[in-house]
């Protein structure tokens, strides 16, 4: 479901964090009993105050995926603007994968016509615009297409620009996504920035990089 991409929600409500958060660089999360360790890209920050609030709240309203970390820019305007979202959909968190099986199978899933019509915005525009309708508390309205990007060796790539609109809020954000896995584990990561449709290309070494830093080990 596209909800994957947009974070139930985070579109509207990403928060910053004080750039004082800067000094703990290295953030860790489980994933089904593999503890992942990742720098935190600079300028960037762990949610921090109101911001660890928000997090958990559209984190919840997340149905399709488990999110595992949100870093915010630091202390910036751009709190609802710049931001990456790590998550991994519900029904594969106990599937253990290496990267290179999991982009092969999600090269064999991409020839199902079945899957690419789940990324249609016709068909699953309802579900998305109720799940931030119950987020925001107001009636929501979302536009925009997430299309497949190509690959490589580390990740399956997808990205797009959408658009809410719910009473005078008006959002448009692109989207550079990663599907990877790491430990074994399948992760998702989505980086999220002004609403042009060069950035959805601009940031993809963003997420690949990101992909690339992460390690994981079984949990103690």
């Amino acid at each position: 479901m596209i909800r994957t991409i947009l974070g139930a929600g985070a579109l509207v409500l990403a928060t910053a964090t004080p750039a004082a958060a800067q000094e703990a660089r290295t953030a860790r999360f489980q994933v089904t009993g593999v503890e992942i360790v990742m720098p935190i890209p600079k300028d960037f920050c762990l949610p921090e105050g109101d911001g660890v609030a928000v997090a958990q709240m559209l984190a919840a309203a997340d149905t399709t995926n488990v999110t595992h970390l949100t870093l915010d820019r630091c202390g910036s305007a751009e709190q609802n603007v710049n931001y990456y979202l790590l998550k991994t959909t519900r029904s594969l968190l106990g599937i253990a994968v290496s990267r290179k099986e999991w982009i092969a199978m999600l090269l064999r899933e991409l020839d199902d016509p079945a899957v690419k019509n789940a990324f249609d915005p016709d068909t699953i525009k309802p579900d998305v615009e109720r799940d931030l309708a119950a987020v925001i508390g107001q009636k929501a309205s979302i536009d925009g297409t997430i299309q497949w990007l190509g690959h490589d060796d580390v990740c399956v790539y997808l990205g797009g620009v959408l658009s809410l609109t719910s009473g005078s809020i008006s959002y448009k954000r692109a989207v550079s996504g990663c599907m990877t896995a790491v430990g074994g584990r399948s992760i998702n990561i989505y980086r999220y920035s002004e609403g042009t449709p060069a950035n959805v290309t601009k940031y993809m070494s963003d997420v690949k990089a990101m992909a690339l830093s992460m390690r994981g080990a079984p949990a103690h």
